[in-house]
């Protein structure tokens, strides 16, 4: 049922035969959205739909969801058509600026809302298309990692990492696109066996590296990993089948996976308690655009065709979001493009709030600057890759409506400036049913990779910052150059990101001061306000809220870990112990070193830091790899750190080449190796507490901080 649903949501229909039909749907429609109906009325009609949404919620299966995307959408259209016919009184002169500010950015909200809704009703989940079984006919693959400013430590592995992936050995050519021109990354490809690639100059940034790397390589298909993702041994295995199956496709694409905790989890202590930031969108969005044959390059950990880059002459170069700005163009030309949702690589994150703020706003100025470039609606393009354009359009003009969110309560409470003129009975009865489906709908969507409330958290923390950059874009569409987002840096400090966080420590002191204001009217004010009252420092306490997460969150961790721990690891190894060979298991390990739990009953009394022993890892995959033979065991020597228990800690002593191929190939390259982290399912009330209990402690070491400083600056340092 679900492809001819699909078919159907695809299909031309004829207009003519279906027009009665259209009509029909509506004029339903209209009397649905439109019907006025009392507060109560209002109350018990969607109250019904809420309780019904709710038996839907907890019932498996698409077509559920999109019964729930009707029901949201409907609620979504009576509120507005309600704002637009009864809450606005143009006669007013100091209101109209809150009265067009608020609608501007509920229009905004809403239109983004349902396009969103709409293009991830069905997620396609794509499976890995099986390659031929004669390897005559796969196809010659050139690996690129292009680099600019990264150190070696972080460039090396993802050498090795692409080199082991499983593929005939004279189809499979690996290269680094070295921007930086470093003699030593020459020899580090001369060491490996990679190919090494430079030009004089860096024009076009990543973009044109690539470019300059296509004009001298002849793969037929062209794999990118940044320098700092490393693939899984079997990426190819799984990526590549679909280019044989179909001859218009341009793209196969797999999540973004990152070793690191991203500065969110780090500096509000939520790592594998919710998921991170960017995981909405390589778990989620990519996979409900790919229905729509709308999904598009992320920039690494992909899969194209050289024969379509080549005929829009190489990686797009009119913009600094040159990944998104190539899918556009080849989708604009008839070709095809797939998502895998499989993690099969995994980088870095950045480091910092200001490195990840550096990102986005590259991001938003790159997307911008592809509005401008190449105009609202694209010839070429199908009405649905159009929309799934628009809404990433939508998203990073999203910064000025957030901001007016956060305003508008305050300027009630503190001019009287009222957005919405109608009584507060009402304003509850149509918005609250609104604002309740609207979280039970993004749940239902994306409760696996975002948690309730959690994307007003990530967009506030982004939205001021960004909203600067996309203005100027938008207006001079030329503004804004490439930079490379720093990777694999320590911190070995914490302390606190005041130029970040400033916008929002004046923001929240004025909604903290605009409720304290509220309560004020509340006791000594007109009755009649009451309700509004209420109604705005309810709203306004919200904001507090998430702004006390967003200035949270600019307290910035110490990052002491330079080389990625893969955690959860749970494979056998074996250890040389005083002339015994003794059972161990691998529990977490990097390329410097690994915690092992020892399984036999020995006394390890004897072992003490500083002794050297050796290990085995025992190789349950494949014996060959690319045509070559790999040992089942290749004994490492290594020291040991620490012993608590039958828990050891060990350090790897000078690695051979032979012994980081067979590390990389255990701790990276397993098919299995960045499995879903497994963190607890959705729920609005734990979502909450874990907000509350973030406030609660930023609070608190703010008073201890302040209290301190106070302190030392009365007393003088003890």
């Amino acid at each position: 049922m679900k492809y001819h649903l699909i078919a159907w949501l695809k299909a031309p229909a004829s207009l003519w035969l279906n027009l009665p039909l259209y009509f029909v749907i509506a004029f339903i429609l209209y009397f649905a959205v439109s019907a006025p109906l009392s507060s109560s009325a209002q109350w018990i009609f969607s109250s019904g739909l809420i309780i019904f949404s709710i038996f839907l919620y907890s019932t498996a299966g698409r077509l559920a969801t999109i019964a729930l995307i009707l029901i949201s959408v409907l609620l979504t259209l009576r509120y507005f058509y309600w704002r637009v016919t009864n809450t606005i009184d143009l006669s007013l002169s100091w209101d109209l600026i809150v009265i067009i500010g608020l609608l501007i950015a509920e229009v905004h909200g809403i239109i983004l809302s349902i396009l969103n809704s709409s293009l991830m009703m069905w997620p396609l989940q794509r499976k890995a298309t099986p390659l031929p079984a004669n390897q005559d006919l796969w196809p010659t693959i050139d690996v690129f990692i292009p680099s600019y400013n990264e150190s070696l430590d972080v460039v090396r592995p993802t050498v090795i990492a692409a080199q082991n992936m499983l593929w005939p050995p004279h189809k499979l050519n690996v290269y680094l696109l070295d921007d930086g021109r470093r003699e030593a990354f020459h020899d580090l490809c001369t060491e490996l066996g990679a190919g090494y690639l430079s030009r004089p100059d860096n024009q076009h940034a990543k973009a044109g590296n690539i470019n300059a790397a296509m004009s001298v390589t002849q793969g037929e298909f062209i794999t990118i990993f940044d320098a700092d993702f490393r693939p899984t041994r079997n990426f190819l295995l799984e990526t590549v089948g679909g280019f044989l199956r179909d001859e218009n496709l341009f793209l196969v694409q797999t999540p973004h996976h990152f070793f690191f905790p991203d500065p969110f989890d780090r500096n509000l202590d939520v790592h594998r308690k919710v998921p991170q930031e960017g995981d909405i969108f390589h778990g989620a969005i990519q996979d409900g655009k790919d229905l729509w044959n709308a999904a598009f390059f992320c920039g690494s950990s992909a899969v194209l065709r050289r024969k379509a880059l080549e005929e829009i002459g190489g990686v797009a170069v009119e913009t600094i979001t040159e990944d998104a700005h190539t899918s556009q163009k080849l989708h604009r030309r008839g070709w095809r493009s797939a998502y895998l949702n499989r993690r099969l690589s995994a980088g870095y994150s950045t480091e910092t709030l200001a490195d990840l703020l550096q990102q986005r706003m590259r991001w938003a100025q790159g997307t911008i600057q592809m509005l401008r470039c190449e105009g609202l609606w694209q010839r070429g393009m199908s009405a649905a890759q159009n929309l799934s354009y628009i809404a990433g359009y939508l998203f990073y003009l999203s910064a000025l409506p957030r901001l007016i969110f956060f305003i508008t309560p305050i300027t009630f409470l503190f001019f009287d400036l009222q957005a919405i003129h109608a009584p507060a009975a009402m304003i509850f009865a149509y918005a609250v049913p609104y604002l309740l489906m609207t979280q039970v709908i993004t749940s239902r969507l994306y409760g696996q990779y975002r948690h309730t409330f959690w994307g007003d958290v990530y967009e506030t923390v982004t939205s001021w910052h960004i909203l600067k950059p996309t203005l100027s874009t938008l207006f001079g569409p030329k503004n804004g150059t490439f930079k490379v987002t720093p990777k694999g840096q320590l911190l070995d400090q914490g302390f606190y990101d005041l130029t970040i966080a400033r916008p929002f420590l004046v923001l929240l002191s004025i909604a903290w001061i605009a409720n304290g204001v509220g309560v004020w009217r509340l006791a000594f004010g007109s009755s009649e306000w009451i309700g509004a009252i209420l109604l705005n420092m309810f709203w306004n306490l919200y904001n507090i809220l998430i702004l006390s997460v967003a200035v949270a969150t600019a307290w910035e961790r110490p990052q002491r870990r330079a080389s990625p721990r893969i955690a959860e690891l749970h494979f056998p190894a074996t250890l040389h112990i005083h002339d015994h060979l003794v059972p161990v298991r691998v529990e977490d390990a990097s390329m410097h070193g690994m915690r092992v739990t020892v399984l036999a009953e020995l006394c390890l009394t004897d072992i003490k830091e500083g002794d050297t022993l050796t290990l085995n890892i025992n190789d349950t995959d494949a014996s060959t790899h690319n045509g070559v033979t790999i040992p089942e065991q290749i004994p490492i020597e290594v020291c040991v750190v620490n012993c608590a228990g039958n828990i050891l800690a060990l350090s790897f002593i000078s690695l051979t080449l032979p012994q980081e191929r067979w590390l990389n190939w255990h701790l990276f390259g397993r098919a299995d190796a960045w499995n879903n982290p497994g963190y607890h399912p959705d729920s609005f009330f734990k979502s909450l507490m874990t907000l509350l209990r973030i406030v609660k402690n930023f609070y608190g070491d703010l008073w201890r901080n302040s209290y301190e400083l106070l302190w030392k600056k009365l007393h003088g340092p003890s």
